[in-house]
């Protein structure tokens, strides 16, 4: 494990491409951490302020309800960054699962699972939301729960992928012959052996998850259904 994290960083100090994004990931979820510094209240409306250019005091300008464009772009960048990292987090962890005992045991239980994700995968996505919204407030909490609930899919299947070619290796082999018990084989062997993969994945489902939310999809209807709430409470 260590000497595989060994190549990452020595890979990663040759690529100059890749330093590069990292720097300006690390400013963009600096400027996002450090939004409490503006000083305007993102969702504060000053009518006496509407859609001034951008200037020394409002860099981005402001909206037709006077709020800065600089602010909310800071704040929504929070929003972003929570929604796109626990989504990935959870859809990650429900899908490695899935997908690492799907790919390791086979059989009946691997046909079960794999057909149950066929199902999932078939659902439409926006009569899902129609059903969960008729129980669900709209808010970032619900946004995640439910894009984890459907981005797991994909995860799995790539999971189960690479657990089917790491499980037949000789020291998963080995570990199979000396009684080992499958979860500790698991565990110690099929996931270390998928980490790659999981991590590729993983990184591709954040950015995924944040253009859904933006693009004209059911999901922008719940972040627009959140931004109409977060204004009647500025009003108020």
């Amino acid at each position: 494990m260590s000497r595989r994290w060994q190549q990452v960083r020595h890979q990663l100090r040759r690529n100059r491409p890749a330093q590069f994004s990292l720097f300006v990931l690390f400013i963009f979820v600096v400027a996002a951490l450090c939004a409490g510094l503006s000083p305007y209240d993102p969702d504060r409306m000053a009518l006496g302020a509407r859609t001034l250019p951008p200037d020394a005091a409002h860099w981005f300008g402001t909206d037709e309800y006077g709020r800065d464009y600089f602010t909310r772009a800071l704040y929504g960048g929070q929003i972003s960054l929570m929604v796109g990292f626990l989504a990935m987090l959870f859809s990650t962890l429900i899908g490695t699962v899935v997908g690492t005992v799907s790919g390791y045991f086979g059989g009946w239980l691997d046909n079960l699972m794999m057909r149950a994700v066929d199902i999932l995968m078939a659902i439409p996505a926006f009569f899902l939301l129609l059903v969960v919204n008729a129980y669900l407030k709209p808010g970032v909490d619900n946004i995640i729960l439910i894009i984890s609930l459907l981005k797991w899919m994909n995860m799995s299947r790539l999971v189960r992928a690479e657990t089917l070619s790491v499980k037949e290796r000789e020291y998963v082999l080995y570990a199979r012959a000396s009684g080992e018990h499958p979860l500790r084989i698991i565990m110690r062997h099929i996931i270390p052996g998928v980490l790659p993969t999981i991590i590729v994945a993983a990184t591709l489902n954040i950015a995924s998850v944040d253009s859904i939310c933006q693009c004209n999809t059911p999901f922008n209807y719940l972040f627009r259904c959140f931004e109409l709430q977060c204004l009647s409470r500025s009003v108020v």
